[in-house]
């Protein structure tokens, strides 16, 4: 790898180029954000002429509205190399809830970003749909006590940061053109489980469990990991998060 084009430099572009730093890797690395670095959105077509000609891109934000999209890619295809989307595993809707859901899994067309995600795949670009992203800055626990979630007794799918990253960076190397991966640990747990071994632990404070009962699922990427050659450094949530600084 030696130019990197980070489109969309928030949480998951500050990690990935943390993490090619240690693994000694030093690409040279272009940063776009709305305010700063290289000025870009994908909204204001005056900023497309700021894009670098690159060898690989990263495309970190939601691929969507679709004609921009299409509009931008078909200007700047020469220039982006090749491409890693990063979406989301909330495209993939079972019939019935907490069903396992996998890479055959059809995707929801009830999403606007997978129109654009499925173009850029249709266009050669590799796909990886990610779990619930936590890491540094990130912590579940926190989300629980700050009362951001509201239906404990379903479950919830995770991938720590450095693990997602991982996955990218396999999927730079894979040498084959529109494939699409799923990035998620190893264990799906219920938020009630969660809780109780937090709590068991002294990690979060007694939590009023208020359900709001939806359709969820239970994610395996097994197969994406074999195909990609990841090892996960933390496949279980519980582990990852004892990383974190512990929330009281």
């Amino acid at each position: 790898m030696r130019s990197l084009l980070i489109l969309g430099y928030g949480y998951l572009g500050f990690h990935f180029q943390k993490y090619l730093k240690d693994q000694n890797l030093s690409p040279e690395i272009f940063k776009t954000r709305r305010d700063k670095d290289i000025l870009f959105s994908i909204e204001d077509k005056d900023t497309w002429k700021n894009i670098p000609e690159v060898e690989n891109t990263l495309w970190t934000f939601p691929a969507k509205p679709m004609e921009l999209v299409s509009e931008f890619y078909g200007q700047m295809k020469s220039k982006l190399g090749k491409i890693v989307c990063i979406g989301s595993t909330s495209a993939l809707v079972p019939q019935v809830a907490a069903f396992p859901v996998d890479e055959t899994t059809p995707l929801s067309n009830e999403f606007e970003r997978v129109k654009g995600e499925k173009f850029l795949q249709a266009k050669g670009a590799t796909t990886i749909r990610s779990a619930g992203i936590y890491g540094p800055g990130r912590d579940p626990r926190l989300w629980l006590t700050e009362g951001r979630i509201k239906n404990f007794d379903r479950p919830i799918n995770l991938i720590h940061i450095d693990d997602l990253c991982q996955f990218a960076h396999k999927a730079f190397d894979e040498k084959h053109s529109s494939k699409s991966y799923l990035a998620c640990d190893e264990k799906t747990y219920l938020w009630n489980e969660l809780i109780d071994h937090w709590q068991l632990r002294g990690q979060i404070p007694s939590i009023e469990r208020v359900e709001r009962k939806r359709i969820s699922k239970i994610v395996v990427a097994k197969k994406s990991r074999q195909e990609l050659g990841v090892q996960l450094k933390y496949p279980d949530v519980k582990i990852g998060v004892e990383s974190l600084p512990t929330t009281h």
